[in-house]
């Protein structure tokens, strides 16, 4: 993690030699990881526009238009350069907008998890489980913002962790400009940006000057994309879902803080008194993790995570205290679609779940002498990519939506 002690350890050609092989594996298995997930989601992407708010956003960021709160201009600023590619309808575009930022994210997470694991192989495996857990699987086919919202946390964590690795402190101040853009797509970006406040009980003196000027600058990245609303009002936009049923004015802005606050889904908080109602949400999370991780993903998650505490706790705090943030506001949160709202809790798991698995292979290494950590790799791979393999096959036919065109006919 120091570059000053690595510097001082003379390398041999040999070992460079080592090193270029080990990042050149790396780069390959990333290819595979973005081309393949890609290549899923373009298979069973929808053909065109598709119902309730993927038909909103996509008419609203082809029209530059004002959409539900909290508006999500990054999205509508985002959207509208893919709704100008030169193939297909306007719906298929935006689609493919979705398609495209969940394979990002698995970019992202993939060279996030070469610090915790030795093996690139191991990594894609893990992240195909997760490109096809159904609850993000689905996301990535049809217009909707849960995609970029797990592509920009992704980037977050990415560079929190590489501001660490590396002592270089730009990529700690990048992370809060992207926290900013994250808050203007998404909301419950907030829940991110929250655990990396909390996380400053631990850090050094640096990181809580620059946490403060990052978070500055994070705001600031977020008052500028909003500024989206009061500019585009003067332009009477085709789409003004705000005006029309609220009567609200997005030129002004206390009109835009409405819209930011969210106040219009103020009511699907639960704050109690029935705080069995409230375990009973957490309990259908955890059965939506097993399901989604098809059981075997929850147990070496909590070997990873268990592990990862004893070798990385930093790391492992801020993993935590963002997955229990996730878990918490989903059990207080009432609104159809949280369970695709609150995917970035599995992509925290799915970190564990790498981890786990790579224990799993140093384990396979000891209890059978015979076995090398390479053969011991290759064989746990296989099993999880086995197992992705059988949760890819029998939830094709329920997730695609490849022939649904039921919205334009």
């Amino acid at each position: 993690c120091c570059p000053a002690e690595s510097e001082d350890i003379p390398q041999t050609s040999s070992m460079k030699s080592y090193d270029a092989g080990k990042l050149s594996n790396w780069r390959l298995f990333s290819l595979i990881s973005l081309v393949s997930t890609l290549a899923i989601y373009v298979l069973t992407l929808a053909p065109t526009v598709q119902s309730f708010d993927s038909a909103e956003l996509t008419v609203g960021a082809r029209a530059l238009g004002f959409v539900h709160a909290p508006g999500y201009p990054l999205y509508m600023l985002l959207g509208n350069g893919f709704s100008w590619l030169p193939f297909g309808d306007v719906g298929l575009r935006l689609n493919l907008m979705s398609a495209v930022f969940a394979s990002l994210a698995i970019l992202v997470l993939f060279w996030t998890l070469k610090w915790d694991l030795d093996s690139p192989f191991l990594a894609a495996s893990v992240l195909l489980l997760f490109a096809t857990i159904p609850a993000f699987w689905s996301q990535a086919l049809r217009a909707e913002v849960y995609t970029l919202h797990v592509f920009l946390m992704a980037s977050v964590i990415h560079l929190w962790r590489r501001a660490h690795e590396t002592g270089r402190m730009g990529w700690y101040v990048l992370a809060f400009v992207v926290l900013g853009l994250g808050l203007a797509n998404h909301t419950t970006t907030l829940l991110l940006w929250g655990t990396l406040l909390i996380l400053l009980i631990w850090e050094t003196p640096r990181f809580r000057l620059l946490a403060l000027a990052g978070t500055g600058l994070g705001l600031a990245t977020t008052a500028i994309l909003y500024l989206y609303f009061p500019l585009r009002s003067f332009a009477d936009p085709a789409i003004d879902y705000i005006n029309a049923y609220f009567n609200v004015d997005l030129g002004s802005l206390s009109g835009v803080w409405w819209l930011f606050s969210a106040r219009m889904f103020q009511h699907a908080l639960y704050l109690g008194p029935d705080w069995g109602h409230v375990a009973n949400e957490i309990l259908e999370f955890g059965v939506s993790l097993w399901d989604g991780f098809l059981g075997i993903g929850v147990v070496l998650g909590i070997w990873g995570w268990w592990r990862l505490g004893r070798r990385q706790r930093l790391w492992n705090r801020l993993l935590s205290i963002y997955f229990l943030l996730n878990v918490l506001f989903y059990a207080l949160y009432h609104v159809v679609d949280k369970d695709v709202m609150f995917v970035p809790a599995y992509m925290v798991w799915c970190v564990w779940v790498a981890v786990g698995l790579g224990e799993l292979s140093n384990w396979i290494s000891e209890q059978i002498p015979a076995v090398s950590i390479q053969s011991a790799t290759t064989i746990a791979g296989s099993v999880l990519l086995l197992v992705a393999g059988l949760g890819l096959a029998l939830n094709w036919q329920s997730v695609s939506l490849h022939m649904n065109q039921k919205v334009y006919e």
